[in-house]
């Protein structure tokens, strides 16, 4: 029971750090798993199941959770995101955290072997001592 506790406190936890209201108690979250039969097959990977809020609104609460596959709860979470756009105080705190970094043109180089050119990441990767025509 130790362990079951456990899961417990680090979902609820989870859901606090991620701003979520939780306000299951033990005994009413154990009863849902309880009741969904698939606590065994619980976790984050494919075919296994998670706690999930209806719509991704609203808190953790009893007639607001039920359990279902990881990935279907991914999915639905993917797909109500259609349109991700910046707030300008975003793009503003963006464009500060890249002041000074790289981000200009890249440098060209050529390959010795097939005469392509490209930037030199890319370059060192797939040519020079690696290329196919060596």
């Amino acid at each position: 029971m130790r362990e079951i506790k456990s899961k417990f406190w680090d979902q609820r936890g989870n859901a606090r750090k991620r701003g979520i209201s939780f306000t299951l108690t033990f005994e009413e979250w154990w009863n849902i798993w309880q009741k969904s039969g698939h606590w065994d097959k619980r976790g984050r990977n494919i075919g296994q199941y998670c706690m999930s809020r209806y719509g991704d609104i609203g808190p953790y609460d009893i007639g607001n959770v039920f359990i279902q596959l990881t990935s279907k709860n991914t999915s639905d979470a993917q797909n109500g995101i259609k349109d991700i756009s910046h707030t300008i105080e975003h793009n503003e705190k963006i464009r500060i955290s890249m002041k000074g970094k790289n981000t200009g043109p890249k440098i060209k180089v050529k390959c010795p072997y097939c005469d392509i050119s490209g930037a030199m990441h890319n370059m060192v990767r797939y040519h020079f001592d690696n290329c196919k025509y060596k």
